[in-house]
Parts: structure tokens; C-alpha cells; sequence
């Protein structure tokens, strides 16, 4: 069976699609739009139920897929690979590797006591990352900007055909949209957080204005280059820090 690559984009990650394009239909002719197939995870063997969409022409309906693999971000890669019966299979590269060592021979270093550091695993600390920084964000916004505060239901909030990480409301009753990278963010989420916005703007602001957030750890060049051009829209970078708490545990009795 042959193999297909596909590469994602963070549009098609939060509509929780996989993207379709040319190459794509002329590798797998067979796959029709329209109509309903199975999908499998080739790394877990779990089963889903996909849609080749007719009007888009992507494969939709894939939110268990992604929510599967929270580390898959924008320009990663999808293996597609279409078996005789019309099962689509998708596996993703490196899923079970180990953790792949930078220039530096890690991926990335954590303080953790006065001239310390300790070195974790990308592979460890990547698929909860976000979440953590959202947790964070959630109990105190003020560390985005004083006197901001969380809007009610403002974790995940569905617009504009994805979730919003964090909808927040400054100290002048304005809308913040908050979007965060696990870590280093693309001039894609110009894009994404400008639907955002545009949708708050219509939906919940009243024509009033709205701002943005784009919140990320590692710095980016085209992002920052496309955010000077993007009125009431900033990026603002967060560092983490992990500390060994010391703690003394008594010994259980002595055996034998």
C-alpha cells in the first residue's frame, strides 16, 4: 500500500480536519467527497469515523484523532495510507521515537534551583504545556496585562469554527482574545487570532473594538514581522520554571 504525506496547518488542527489538496486526490482517486470512511490511527489501531467533505474537500469530523495527539501542530506531517477497502489510515511520525536532542543536545532547559538547570524531554513536558500555560492564565490574567479578567465560559470558547484559548475582558470592559503556543508560534496565528477577533467583534463586542493576544515561549521572525502590521493585536512570550521541592520522607520499619 502506498503512503501519502500530508502537512497540516493550524486552521485545519482547530477545525480538527486534514487538509486535501490536489496531490492528495491525485494519489488516492478513489477516496470520494461526500461521503462517509473509516478512519484508524495506525499507531493506536483506535477507529473514527471521517467525512470527506464535498464543499471544502478535506477530511472533517477528525476531533478524536487530534485529541489523541496533542503535540501535532502546524507543518507537522500525517502519514496517509488508503487500504483496499477504503480505510484511511494515519499515523504520525516519530508518535513512539525518543525524544529527539537540539543543537544543544536538548530540547529545552528549565531552572530549577539557584544556578541549576535541569534538561526535560520535549516529548514530556509538549502535550501538557499549553494546558499548564492556559491553567495559569485562567486563575491569574493579570500576569497577561492588569486589571484583565477572564470572561465567563472564557476557556475554549467556541468561535469562529475553533476555540478561543482564552476570552478575556480588560480593565475598560474590552474583549482580549488570547491564543497560545505550546511554544513558538507562526505567522499563521496572525490569521487564526484575526478570526478570532473579527468574530467577538461581531458576536459579543458590538462593533466595539477587540484585541489580541498571541502568547508564546520561543520568539518567532515572520510572526513578529506580521504582528507590526496587525493593529490591536501583541505577542507576549512566558517562561516556566520547575523547582525540586526538598522533602524529607521517614524510612519505613527495617525488614528481616
Amino acid at each position: 500500500m502506498d503512503t501519502h504525506p500530508i502537512r497540516l496547518t493550524q486552521g485545519h488542527i482547530d477545525q480538527h480536519t486534514l487538509p486535501w489538496r490536489k496531490d492528495s486526490r491525485q494519489h488516492f482517486p478513489n477516496l470520494k467527497p461526500g461521503m462517509n470512511y473509516r478512519v484508524v490511527d495506525s499507531d493506536t489501531s483506535k477507529v473514527y469515523r471521517g467525512h470527506h467533505d464535498k464543499t471544502n474537500g478535506w477530511i472533517s469530523r477528525l476531533k478524536g484523532f487530534y485529541d489523541d495527539h496533542p503535540t501535532l501542530t502546524a507543518q507537522d506531517t500525517v502519514s496517509v495510507t488508503i487500504d483496499p477497502d477504503g480505510t484511511v489510515r494515519l499515523a504520525v511520525p516519530g508518535a513512539h521515537d525518543s525524544p529527539s536532542p537540539d543543537a544543544s543536545g536538548h530540547i529545552r532547559e528549565w531552572d530549577y534551583s539557584p544556578g541549576g538547570r535541569c534538561s526535560i524531554p520535549r516529548d514530556l513536558t509538549y502535550a501538557p504545556l499549553e494546558s499548564l500555560v492556559e491553567d495559569a492564565r485562567e486563575a491569574d490574567p493579570t500576569l497577561l496585562e492588569t486589571g484583565l479578567r477572564l470572561h465567563k465560559h472564557g476557556r475554549q470558547f467556541q468561535a469562529g469554527g475553533g476555540r478561543i484559548d482564552l476570552l478575556c475582558v480588560d480593565k475598560n470592559d474590552r474583549f482580549v482574545v488570547v491564543e497560545i503556543k505550546r511554544w513558538k508560534g507562526d505567522d499563521q496565528a496572525i490569521g487564526q487570532i484575526l478570526n478570532y477577533m473579527a468574530w467577538v467583534r461581531r458576536n459579543l463586542a458590538n462593533g466595539t473594538e477587540v484585541r489580541g493576544f498571541i502568547v508564546a515561549h520561543d520568539e518567532d521572525e515572520r510572526l513578529e514581522n506580521a504582528v507590526t502590521e496587525v493593529r490591536h493585536a501583541q505577542i507576549k512570550y512566558y517562561r516556566m520554571k520547575l523547582e525540586i521541592v526538598p522533602r524529607e520522607v521517614a524510612l519505613g520499619p527495617k525488614l528481616g
